[in-house]
C-alpha cells in the first residue's frame, strides 16, 4: 500500500502544469505528506493504523511495537526524500521554462530597449538556474567527487569577480568525504559566502594575494572547512554583516560553529560533526 501511494503521488506531481509555482507545490507536498504521516502513525485510523493484535491473535509485545514504529519512521523518511527530490526537479524545470519564455519574448519584442532589459533578466535567470543545479544537483552520489564539486564552486565565485580575482592565487585541498545531502548543500553555501567575503574585503586597491581553501575530517569525526587569505584582514567589515550571519546560521544547522582568527591575514573556519551514514 505504501508503494502504491508513492507511485500515485509521483504521477500526480509529474502531471501538473509546468507553470505551477514552487510555493504551491511545496504546500501540496507538505499537506500530502502530513496526511500520509497521520495514517502511518495511526492517528484517526486509516490504512496504516496499527492493529491491536498480531497475526496469531495475541497482543504484540513491546519489541514488536518498537520494530513496527521504526519501520514506519524509515518509510516516512524515504517518502519525504521523494518529495524533496520532486520539489528540486520542479524548481529546475520552472527556471528552464522561464528562460525559454523570455527567449520567445525577446524575439517578439520590437523595441531595442525592451529587448536589452529582457536579455538582462534572462541572463540573471540562467545564473540562478546554474546555481540551483550546482547546489541541489546529485552531489551526494558516490560517483560525484566532493573535491570536484567544491572546486567548481571556487571557480564560479572567482570568475564572477572578473579582473579582481585575476590578481589572487587560489589553492584547494579537499578530502574525499561522504557527506549527507543537507551537509553538502550547507557546506557549498558556506564556502560560497566565505569566498565572496574574501574577494570583496581582503584585497582592496588592486592588492595581490593568495587564498587557500581546505576541507578535511579529524580523528574525532569532526569536519573542518577553512578559508585562509593573506589580505588586510576584515573583522570590522564582517561585524554585523549579512554574510557572516548566513554562515553562522548554516554552521548552526550542521550543529557546528564558525571561528574567525586574524594573523597575517584572516582565517575563517567552520567545524561540524560528521553524521553517521
Amino acid at each position: 500500500m505504501v508503494r502504491a501511494s508513492r507511485i500515485d503521488l509521483w504521477g500526480y506531481l509529474r502531471g501538473r502544469d509546468q507553470t505551477v509555482t514552487v510555493a504551491m507545490l511545496i504546500g501540496e507536498c507538505a499537506r500530502t505528506c502530513l496526511g500520509l504521516t497521520r495514517q502511518w502513525l495511526g492517528i484517526g485510523g486509516g490504512t496504516f493504523a496499527p492493529h491491536p493484535r498480531g497475526a496469531d491473535g495475541k497482543s504484540p509485545g513491546p519489541s514488536h511495537g518498537v520494530a513496527r514504529r521504526i519501520e514506519k519512521l524509515e518509510a516516512e523518511v524515504a517518502y519525504r526524500q521523494l518529495l524533496l527530490e520532486e520539489v528540486i526537479h520542479r524548481t529546475k524545470n520552472t527556471l528552464q521554462l522561464a528562460v525559454i519564455i523570455l527567449d520567445e519574448q525577446i524575439d517578439a519584442a520590437g523595441d531595442a530597449w525592451i529587448s536589452d532589459n529582457l536579455r538582462s533578466l534572462q541572463k540573471q535567470l540562467r545564473t540562478l538556474s546554474r546555481t540551483h543545479n550546482r547546489y541541489y544537483g546529485p552531489i551526494h552520489s558516490e560517483s560525484r567527487s566532493l573535491n570536484l564539486h567544491l572546486s567548481e564552486i571556487c571557480s564560479s565565485v572567482f570568475n564572477s569577480f572578473g579582473e579582481r580575482s585575476g590578481r589572487i592565487a587560489l589553492s584547494i585541498s579537499v578530502a574525499e568525504i561522504q557527506l549527507r545531502r543537507h551537509q553538502e548543500i550547507s557546506l557549498s553555501l558556506i564556502l560560497d559566502e566565505l569566498l565572496t567575503n574574501v574577494l570583496k574585503h581582503a584585497f582592496p586597491c588592486r592588492r595581490r594575494g593568495t587564498v587557500a581553501v581546505s576541507f578535511d575530517v579529524d580523528d574525532h569525526s569532526i569536519c573542518h572547512l577553512a578559508v585562509r587569505d593573506d589580505g588586510v584582514g576584515r573583522h570590522l567589515t564582517y561585524r554585523g554583516s549579512t554574510g557572516l550571519a548566513l554562515v553562522q546560521g548554516f554552521a548552526s544547522g550542521l550543529r557546528g560553529c564558525l571561528e574567525i582568527t586574524s594573523h597575517r591575514g584572516t582565517t575563517a573556519r567552520v567545524s561540524f560533526p560528521l553524521a553517521a551514514r
